[in-house]
């Protein structure tokens, strides 16, 4: 079944989504916050347009559910996570590792 969870020997079982950690705000919040600096590094960054293109869809992706009340930390999480990678395989030199470094644990 989609969506169940089982915990131990079975004896604990929860269905749908997994609940958002205690602190899915401020991990919105700072996640959003990464995807605006790479926002603002974007111009200096240099890219083929397809790639640019890519990274600015990702960056809106992650702006417009984590500045929902809840913000969706799921979805929030997983588009940074997109980023991160699609920043690390198309990226190099000193403003991409300063921007990475930046990532939330």
């Amino acid at each position: 079944m989609p969506g169940q969870l089982v915990i131990g020997n079975g004896n604990v079982v929860s269905t749908g989504p997994p609940a958002a950690p205690p602190d899915a705000a401020s991990d919105a919040a700072r996640l959003a916050e990464f995807a605006r600096e790479v926002r603002r590094a974007l111009p200096e960054l240099d890219l083929p347009e397809e790639r640019r293109a890519e990274i600015e869809s990702l960056v809106e992706g992650i702006l417009r559910p984590a500045g929902e009340r809840p913000p969706d930390h799921q979805r929030v999480r997983a588009l940074g996570q997109s980023l991160r990678t699609v920043l690390e395989g198309s990226t190099a030199g000193v403003l991409s590792s300063v921007l990475l470094a930046g990532w939330p644990p």
